[in-house]
């Protein structure tokens, strides 16, 4: 099974767009994905869509707590959100 490479694609495409768009003596262009992750092994999506929760709790005596409680997580892809294959896990992955 061969590597998806949709990722690095994609970012080289955008990478090639930004380079025509910007000044040309300009220097030090630097194009990465956001919120990034380095797996050990395996198949995997490069980036880890993140996800914002924020809520306003109550105090104790029942009216709303002045500021919000704020928080966020990510969430590993099993499948190539640009092509839709299904990413292999490594044998490690699999047995947890």
């Amino acid at each position: 099974m061969s590597k998806c490479e949709c990722f690095s694609k994609n970012l080289e495409m955008v990478k090639e767009r930004v380079e025509s768009k910007i000044p040309r003596d300009a220097s030090d262009l630097n194009v990465q994905w956001d919120n990034s992750s380095f797996f050990l092994g395996g198949d995997y999506s490069l980036v880890n869509p993140k996800i914002n929760i924020s809520y306003r709790a109550k105090k104790k005596n029942g009216t709303p707590a002045k500021n919000l409680t704020r928080d966020s997580f990510s969430l590993v892809a099993d499948f190539c959100c640009y092509c839709g294959r299904k990413l292999a896990k490594s044998d490690q992955e699999k047995r947890l």
